[in-house]
């Protein structure tokens, strides 16, 4: 991807840069929110197979920052490439430790019988994410899996504001009223249709979301595609297009590494927007079990303004493929989480050739993307309107986790 990120101010520096280079760029998109320009590079020197494009790319770009240091005495304007990002390492991620289809929840009594509660139970046990409640939420018991898991009725974390970046939500089954989203965050509802297994993401994690905050409002952008990934740039724009509104939560179920283990210049500026009260949740990753850089930080969970969420078993240990990184900061359910998923009616295709399955709307997967989804649930639980914002909720859940009345933790008290 010949893509890179440039502070406006610099653009024609940079431009002028890069024709000593013998590359052109041109502009593809600008956002004064963010104070960047998103431009596509074009010239013999990126020539070559996708392979050696990126270590092209990188050559290119440190030849033109050592051209800014001997030109302008060490100085370097702003720029970096546009980052790749994907659900926390695609399939891997979304499926917890391979790359195949998730697992079907294939009843109720199955389904709803993994309570967090008791911690005798299996690794490999169903968690459903159970709602935590207090005094004042009236609440009801979950009626049938007929559909995909139902939304407990509630108004625990009423008022609350939950942003989902994720993929195209599955505009049906239980889920439905639960949310707001634009036609274009919307998968098609044909009578027969085929899709991959990743489009499920953003309804899978939705619903992990609902458990915990029925009452909440959550919105879905598709910051990613059907397959799961998207770029750095789409995602600041996104984050940026949310500044402003008040949003309590934010919940980025997804990440990218960078080659230099820095940040991206996109999602820097794009975080620096939002307002105080705004907590943005992240998945660490599952890249625990990696032979090398299994603590490798994972963006945007790895930035110091960003809950990164970890991942448990059932019996409230770390899951192996949950990364033990200090810049983890709490510990959610994790491994093989009950939640919504797609209906009957779509036949779902997973990464081996010639594989398909029907789901009849609820599913069981592990990953960090869906620890982070349960603690985005739990923080939206706590908001109350006018009274408890996003970050004092925050401070309650890991002051609630500390003491062990959470099914979130701290990283210390996992093994």
């Amino acid at each position: 991807m010949d893509e890179l990120v440039v502070a406006l101010p610099h653009l024609n520096v940079v431009r002028a840069g890069l024709n000593e280079l013998e590359v052109d760029l041109s502009v593809r998109d600008e956002n004064r929110a963010l104070g960047l320009a998103l431009v596509s590079l074009h010239g013999r020197e990126l020539a070559g197979t996708a392979r050696d494009k990126h270590s092209r790319l990188d050559d290119l770009l440190e030849q033109l920052r050592t051209h800014f240091r001997d030109t302008f005495d060490g100085w370097v304007p702003e720029f970096g490439k546009n980052r790749e990002v994907e659900t926390v390492g695609g399939a891997h991620v979304i499926s917890g430790g391979g790359s195949d289809l998730p697992t079907v929840a294939e009843g109720e009594a199955e389904a709803l019988a993994g309570g967090w509660g008791d911690r005798s139970l299996a690794d490999d046990a169903y968690v459903l994410p159970a709602p935590e409640t207090d005094d004042d939420a009236a609440r009801g018991g979950p009626r049938s899996l007929a559909g995909g898991l139902p939304r407990d009725r509630g108004m625990y974390g009423q008022g609350a504001t939950v942003a989902v970046c994720d993929t195209r939500l599955w505009d049906g089954g239980a889920l439905t009223g639960g949310y707001l989203a634009a036609p274009d965050a919307l998968l098609p509802r044909e009578k027969e249709v085929t899709l991959p297994f990743t489009a499920g993401h953003a309804t899978f994690v939705t619903g992990t979301v609902l458990r915990s905050a029925p009452g909440a409002a959550v919105t879905v952008h598709p910051t990613l595609g059907d397959d799961a990934k998207g770029t750095s740039w789409q995602l600041a724009v996104d984050l940026a297009e949310l500044a402003g509104r008040g949003i309590d939560v934010i919940n980025i179920s997804a990440g990218f590494f960078t080659g230099d283990n820095q940040p991206a210049l996109a999602l820097t500026a794009a975080l620096r927007l939002l307002g105080p009260q705004t907590v943005v949740v992240a998945a660490a990753g599952n890249h625990g079990m990696a032979a090398e850089g299994s603590r490798r930080p994972l963006w945007p969970a790895a930035y110091d303004e960003v809950v990164a969420v970890g991942a448990l078993t059932a019996k409230g240990t770390r899951a192996a493929f949950s990364p033990d990184a200090d810049w983890v900061q709490l510990m959610a359910p994790g491994v093989n989480v009950v939640s919504n998923y797609f209906g009957g009616e779509v036949r779902v295709t997973g990464s081996e050739a010639g594989r398909e399955r029907h789901y009849g709307g609820v599913a069981a997967w592990s990953g960090t993307s869906f620890a982070a989804a349960w603690v985005s649930g739990l923080i939206a639980g706590r908001v109350r309107r006018g009274e408890v914002g996003g970050r004092d909720a925050l401070h309650r859940l890991t002051r609630a986790a500390a003491a062990g009345a959470s099914a979130a933790r701290l990283p210390k008290d996992c093994i």
